[in-house]
């Protein structure tokens, strides 16, 4: 399976302090290039507020995309949001308007790089306004082929739901809250249904099949054949929200790491995993991780997770005791024999 990973947020100090930030995305690109993804996406906040300062000081460009390899896709997802306009934009959809402003920023830091261009832009629909629908989507293709007429058109939203809704000419779904968390009696409110062990990604963690079996795996069925078109990545989130270990917590007080437990709480090569076992049953060929602020740190070097180094508890502590006392018992003997033989030899 071809796998990218979506940013839409950048918390605290890595926003604003080059040497965080310079941590902040080699860290991320590190990742990137450990596990051969594909696609990769960094949000553009306004340049010219405090939380754009990244991208106006150009430390996105080069710790970021100019670090890129070569054969992975370079993307933004757009904080375009139309009801707080970039200062200075026009009206919407006039020349110069918040989307217009993106674009000739993205087009001068594609035209200044020493590596990678960005060649596809993302939005979440939730945040779009009026630049999600049919006019939206003739204003974005109208500056595309205005900024870029050589580059293929490659856009699209994390979008209100499956068609007739709007996807752009590219599609980024959510695959989660579609009806997986309702036994539990999640509701988005990080009360403690939303926690380990009752949702679903926790009962069935390390078990693609026990959780492809529940209302995931039906709506990824009942959806297959617009998730598995060439230009639709299904997203899948990484949030953990009981035990808060991931890439944004160390930049923030307040809990970055989402609102509820997901594949977050499962080991990085479990999750391939269950992307595998999606590829296999649905014939889906690509899938986005969502996203790279949720990242577990456990994930950056391999290490088992939280929730399942606590899972080994006192008794896991217990079993490796009993097998280091049999290991000894077993080396105890077999030294006694060695000592015996020896002295029948002599």
């Amino acid at each position: 399976m071809k796998i990218g990973i979506w940013h839409e947020a950048i918390v605290g100090k890595p926003g604003t302090d080059e040497d965080t930030f310079k941590d902040y995305a080699g860290q991320y690109i590190k990742f990137i290039k450990d596990n051969d993804l594909k696609r990769a996406f960094f949000v553009l906040m306004c340049p010219d507020t405090p939380a754009g300062t990244y991208a106006k000081q150009g430390w996105l460009q080069k710790y970021w995309l100019e670090q890129l390899p070569e054969d992975c896709e370079a993307g933004l997802v757009m904080d375009t949001e139309a009801q707080w306009p970039w200062p200075g934009a026009a009206k919407t959809f006039e020349p110069g308007d918040t989307m217009e402003m993106a674009f000739k920023f993205v087009d001068a830091m594609n035209k200044a790089s020493s590596g990678k261009q960005i060649t596809c832009l993302a939005f979440d629909y939730e945040n779009v306004n009026v630049y999600y629908g049919k006019e939206g989507e003739a204003w974005i293709e109208k500056l595309w082929k205005q900024y870029w007429p050589k580059v293929p058109l490659d856009y699209g939203y994390a979008p209100k739901g499956p068609p007739p809704n709007d996807q752009g000419n590219h599609s980024y779904p959510e695959i989660y809250w579609v009806g997986e968390m309702e036994e539990c009696g999640c509701k988005g409110d990080e009360g403690p249904e939303c926690q380990c062990p009752n949702t679903p990604y926790c009962k069935n963690k390390g078990n693609p099949e026990g959780l492809l079996s529940g209302p995931l795996g039906a709506y990824i069925e009942n959806h297959k054949e617009w998730l598995s078109q060439d230009n639709v990545w299904p997203m899948f989130s990484l949030e953990c929200l009981s035990k808060p270990a991931c890439v944004a917590a160390p930049y923030t007080d307040h809990n970055a790491c989402g609102i509820m437990d997901a594949f977050g709480t499962w080991d990085k090569d479990e999750f391939f995993k269950f992307l595998d076992a999606v590829e296999a049953k649905y014939g889906i060929k690509q899938a986005m991780m969502y996203e790279w602020q949720y990242m577990p740190t456990a994930w950056l070097s391999g290490e088992k997770t939280v929730a399942e180094v606590e899972e080994v508890g006192f008794w896991g502590v217990l079993k490796t005791l009993w097998v280091l006392l049999i290991s000894c018992f077993k080396r105890g003997k077999t030294d006694a024999s060695n000592d015996q033989e020896r002295s029948e030899g002599e």
